[in-house]
C-alpha cells in the first residue's frame, strides 16, 4: 500500500478585510446613547409638554407609541440586516429616528407627538 499522499495545490488567499473596530464600536455607542436620551428627555419634558399642548388622557401614549414601534422594529431591523447588511440599514434606522426625534420637537398637537415618536 502506498501511504505516501500528494499534496492538494494549495490556493491564494484573499487579502484580508480591514475594519474599522473603533469606530464601529463608537457609532453603536453613540445609537444607543442617542435611543436612552430619547426616553430620558421626554420623560423630563412631559408634565411641560403636556401643559402647553393639552391631552392629559393621552400621556401614556407618548411612551407607549415609542416603546411599541421599537419593539416591533428590531426583529424586521435584523432581517433586513441580515440580507441588505448592517450598515445601510442602520444608517437608515437612525436617519428616520432622526427625523421622529425632530418632528417630535415641532408637534403641535398630543396626537402629532404620538405619530411622531412612533416614527
Amino acid at each position: 500500500m502506498n501511504t505516501h499522499r500528494t499534496p492538494e495545490p494549495t490556493q491564494p488567499r484573499a487579502p484580508r478585510r480591514t475594519t474599522h473596530r473603533p469606530a464601529t464600536v463608537g457609532a453603536l455607542l453613540l445609537a444607543l446613547f442617542m435611543a436612552a436620551m430619547e426616553m430620558t428627555v421626554i420623560s423630563t419634558a412631559m408634565p411641560t409638554v403636556v401643559a402647553e399642548l393639552g391631552g392629559t388622557l393621552h400621556y401614556a401614549w407618548v411612551f407607549t407609541a415609542y416603546m411599541l414601534t421599537s419593539t416591533v422594529t428590531v426583529p424586521i431591523y435584523g432581517k433586513l440586516a441580515d440580507l441588505h447588511g448592517r450598515k445601510p440599514v442602520m444608517l437608515v434606522a437612525m436617519t428616520l429616528f432622526l427625523i421622529g426625534s425632530m418632528a417630535s420637537g415641532q408637534a403641535r398637537t398630543m396626537n402629532q407627538l404620538i405619530a411622531f415618536r412612533a416614527l
